[in-house]
């Protein structure tokens, strides 16, 4: 298991992961290539967030083709949609039931794995400047 970032909770993990004989690396803030890497190298993806804005790198873990599991909190939910498992935030037995389950189901991995890159492109800048221009001509077709 490998926890990358850093926080107001990082000593809390830390010291909770030494208590319980938990082997962890965590490897701090990752940016460009060794960030790359760790999604490339990763099946699941675990972003227990309670609030965001726009949850990148959710895209980022699914355009590599991790498994998602996150919460159904603002901005989370609305980027995965029904690529993700989501729980509810704050939620820590769900949340460990979602890890569990992807830690013994390979399918529902490689299941929530495929979703993810359809999904990623969803936002994709291309699409978003057609839905812009879209809006726009019937904003003045309407005019």
């Amino acid at each position: 298991m490998c926890v990358a970032g850093d926080g107001p909770y990082l000593d809390t993990l830390k010291q909770l992961a030494s208590r319980l004989s938990i082997p962890v690396r965590f490897v701090g803030f990752v940016q460009g290539e060794p960030l790359w890497e760790l999604y490339r190298s990763s099946k699941v993806f675990v972003f227990p967030s309670i609030q965001e804005n726009f949850p990148v790198v959710l895209l980022e873990a699914m355009a590599y083709g991790c498994a998602v599991i996150t919460t159904s909190a603002e901005g989370c939910g609305e980027v995965v949609g029904d690529a993700a498992i989501k729980v509810v935030p704050g939620d820590v037995g769900a949340l460990r039931d979602a890890v569990q389950r992807l830690a013994s189901d390979r399918e529902a991995v490689e299941r929530l794995a495929s979703r993810g890159p359809k999904r990623v492109k969803q936002f994709a800048w291309d699409r978003i400047a057609e839905e812009f221009e879209r809006f726009y001509r019937k904003a003045i077709d309407a005019a």
